[in-house]
């Protein structure tokens, strides 16, 4: 009998960019990262085994009893680099900014400005209305142009 798939955070889109959020680098390493004020952050990984000493599993476990993901405090001063991670793409002629990567669909915050009366009378179904001038969209991977991803530092450089 197969094992059920656990969904597991994605790290990477499938052109190998990484999914768009904030990082701690620490040691070299890249983690996913959240703050918790006063200078701290929470790191985490999606890994199936502990990436070293003080590295916590998450409540959540497979069916073998491994983790579903790892995390671990830090304060902003332990990390080589504190980084905001985005991703903008094309998707037939309107601008995206790509907000997540769950199950072969990219989820993103739409510019929906030039089409947006076809949106509105619902001719355009991957595009859904959030509120006055917001559009929030779901797409295949494949149908997107034009990826381009920046890294914006938040740590100050002394």
């Amino acid at each position: 009998m197969a094992e059920p798939d656990y969904p597991r955070a994605q790290e990477y889109l499938p052109n190998g960019m990484r999914v768009p959020g904030m990082y701690g680098v620490l040691k070299g390493e890249w983690f996913m990262a959240n703050p918790l004020g006063h200078g701290r952050l929470l790191l985490y990984t999606p890994a199936e085994e502990s990436p070293g000493d003080q590295w916590h599993p998450s409540d959540g476990s497979d069916d073998s009893g491994r983790p579903l993901s790892w995390s671990r405090e830090v304060a902003e001063g332990d990390l080589d680099r504190l980084v905001r991670v985005s991703v903008l793409a094309t998707w037939r002629g309107l601008g995206l900014g790509i907000h997540d990567y769950i199950g072969e669909t990219v989820y993103s915050f739409v510019d929906g400005a030039p089409k947006e009366e076809q949106i509105r009378r619902g001719e355009i179904p991957e595009i859904t209305i959030a509120g006055r001038g917001e559009y929030h969209g779901a797409f295949r991977w494949e149908d997107l142009s034009d990826v381009v991803l920046t890294e914006h530092d938040l740590l100050k450089v002394n």
